[in-house]
């Protein structure tokens, strides 16, 4: 998927890498990008009728599927893979007779659905309808065919199919019983004019595209992708919408069909469709196509160029509900559905690198939807909406590397907003020195966030509306993915070295009491959710202001993290790096730190750690372990401490400390 999202897009992993700067300036922040689990989607029954050209459909949601560990981007360098593209999942979708919103359709990666073969035939469509039924948790396909006698254009009777056989001839039935549909034969009745003859040849292309690999092959070498397409220009809705459904599942994990469309202008005759079309059925297909698509690599740069406007103006504008009453008429297009598609193609597109997320993070309203739509989900207690997950995703996207990447007029404008909020030094009491202090105290307890009651675009990224939405999604959320963006969303914003990066990791701390939050994750957290925590933690580690707080507050929970040896299997080697990363910044200056941390029963893990090799050298742990234990020695009031608990210098500087330290100096 994406390198960085690529997040893996959504799709893939691997996690930070934390560079070893020197003892004294061991400050270099973390960033995250995501990268997505792997896809692998279970399968949800529906109960699927043809009837003429209406279909209703009940659904039983999939499962959540095991998780590759791809998406977030917690604690990760700028090389790193970013995470949590959201993956691609085929689906066999029957036109609604009616299409209301269910608030809880709605799918991680689109649902993939049991298709079921169909035996139609172009030559009887205007005289017979087959009705098939798809139920039963066994998987089974029961068939039941009606003989319809069509009596007006808008009523019909069904007749047994037997009983009006039983006046033909035997010998008449078999001459009468059409040619077996095939996937060549539905390819080829696409470029014939009957409406019904090309729902029922799409309907069977996208069955026998959602079952096989070999189906999807076999269209493209068929070119029937081509063919799809130009059914997509069809004045008919649910010819438009059959078409669209057959595509998605065409383009279902196939390079190959994905650029075919993109070299047959199937991109822009989609969005096209989707911008026009008022046809919910139609929509849902159409937003599904364009996720499949966006896990491409190689089109997610036309996909930000062409699809933005689009889906931010007709599908998260309208159902994020942030123009409610503007436009009546945009708001019938609110659905569920089509929200969770689109924003889990926003989800992959927004791991494609530093121009697309400038692309994104300029669309007017794209942002101010997303943060409108969670805001609204937090309010209604349903944090662990899918759709949730996707579009804090795409924030924790989109927040990666902000400060270097922020347009250069609203870095002038952060820094003069904050000089006016910081206090004039001021002489206090009698005594300079004294006073000095006190002013240099009271200027840190000021470098908070100025509070901006109405955000607009790129600013919700830095505001502390913002920073309140992602603690509460921590606090309230159970889901993983959910939890683990929005503490990397809160790593990344801290992650750089201006003015502006401090002032959010005083917000946090101070303002909104965010380590309380923090606590409970590394408390009952899953791994990749914790793993995220300690980057955050190793971040606002580096301003000592905040030492006080995070000792009191997540401390015991940071050391408890470490293993007693590097090659622990309940912590990964470079979460481990992280954790010593943490305290090594709350050792360099305060003795009282170290004293708190030798009364975690820290130093005896420390001491395992740093003795471990990865096979070519110190691991990253081994390594970051040594920085912490030269660093420790530095405080002489503590090495009668240290001779108490049976430690010696020896211990604390050898050969494998001087090297580590050594070799960050260079």
């Amino acid at each position: 998927m994406e390198p960085g999202l690529a997040p893996p897009s959504v799709n893939g992993c691997g996690y930070n890498s934390f560079s070893l700067s020197c003892t004294e300036h061991v400050r270099r922040p973390s960033r995250r990008v995501e990268v997505s689990p792997p896809v692998s989607p279970e399968t949800p029954q529906r109960h699927f009728v043809f009837n003429g050209r209406h279909f209703s459909t009940t659904c039983t949601m999939p499962g959540r599927s095991a998780s590759h560990r791809n998406c977030s981007l917690l604690g990760r360098s700028p090389g790193s893979h970013q995470r949590y593209a959201l993956s691609e999942v085929p689906r066999w979708a029957p036109r609604h007779a009616s299409t209301p919103s269910n608030g809880s359709f709605r799918l991680w990666s689109d649902a993939s659905f049991r298709g079921l073969e169909s035996g139609w035939n172009d030559s009887v469509f205007h005289q017979s309808r087959i009705s098939v039924q798809e139920q039963g948790n066994d998987g089974m396909v029961r068939r039941e065919k009606l003989h319809r006698l069509n009596t007006n254009p808008h009523s019909a009777v069904e007749v047994d199919a037997p009983a009006a056989l039983q006046q033909i001839p035997t010998n008449s039935i078999s001459a009468m019983k059409p040619p077996e549909m095939t996937l060549e034969r539905a390819v080829n009745l696409l470029t014939q004019q009957n409406e019904d003859t090309l729902i029922g040849a799409a309907a069977h292309i996208q069955s026998q595209c959602l079952k096989s690999a070999d189906a999807r092959r076999m269209v493209y070498y068929l070119r029937g992708i081509k063919k799809l397409l130009h059914l997509l220009h069809s004045d008919d809705e649910e010819v438009q919408g059959a078409a669209a459904g057959a595509l998605r599942n065409v383009v279902y994990q196939s390079s190959e069909n994905k650029m075919e469309v993109k070299d047959n202008a199937g991109v822009a005759t989609a969005l096209r469709v989707l911008k026009s079309s008022r046809d919910t059925e139609t929509r849902r297909q159409l937003a599904g196509l364009l996720w499949n698509l966006s896990s491409h690599d190689l089109l997610k740069e036309s996909l930000n160029r062409e699809a933005l406007p689009v889906l931010t103006q007709s599908v998260l504008v309208p159902t994020s509900g942030i123009s409610e009453g503007d436009n009546p008429k945009d708001e019938l297009l609110a659905d569920d559905e089509v929200f969770h598609s689109a924003t889990g193609c926003l989800r992959n597109l927004s791991s494609s690198g530093p121009d697309g997320r400038k692309t994104m993070r300029e669309c007017e309203n794209l942002i101010d939807s997303l943060v409108y739509y969670i805001r609204g989900t937090i309010s209604d207690y349903k944090t662990d909406d899918k759709s949730t997950e996707n579009c804090v995703c795409i924030l924790h996207n989109l927040s990666y590397q902000i400060e270097s990447e922020l347009p250069d007029k609203y870095a002038k404008n952060l820094l003069q907003s904050q000089q006016h909020i910081q206090p004039k030094a001021k002489t206090v009491g009698c005594f300079a020195q004294r006073s000095g202090k006190s002013t240099e105290q009271a200027e840190h307890q000021c470098m908070l966030l100025e509070e901006k009651a109405n955000p607009r675009g790129i600013e919700w990224l830095w505001s502390s509306i913002t920073i309140r939405m992602y603690l509460s999604l921590i606090a309230r959320s159970v889901r993983h993915y959910t939890q683990e963006a929005a503490i990397g969303a809160l790593q990344n914003i801290t992650a750089g070295n201006g003015v502006m990066t401090e002032a959010i990791a005083y917000t946090i701390v101070h303002k909104e009491n965010g380590l309380q939050h923090v606590r409970k994750v590394l408390q009952e957290g899953e791994r990749d959710v914790r793993r995220t925590a300690v980057s955050l933690i190793k971040n606002l580690s580096r301003f000592s202001e905040l030492h006080p707080d995070i000792v009191k507050q997540v401390l015991p929970e940071v050391v408890e993290l470490l293993p007693n040896n590097d090659t622990g299997r309940d912590l990964p080697s470079d979460m481990t790096a992280s954790v010593c990363h943490v305290l090594i910044n709350l050792s360099q200056r305060n003795v009282n730190n170290v004293r708190a941390i030798l009364s975690q029963g820290a130093l005896p893990k420390i001491c395992n750690i740093s003795k471990k090799d990865s096979g070519y050298g110190p691991s990253r742990a081994g390594q970051a372990a040594c920085l912490l234990l030269h660093t420790m020695w530095k405080h002489n009031d503590l090495h009668g401490t240290y001779k108490k608990c049976g430690f010696r210098k020896a211990d604390f500087i050898n050969a494998r400390t001087t090297k580590a330290v050594s070799a960050i100096q260079d």
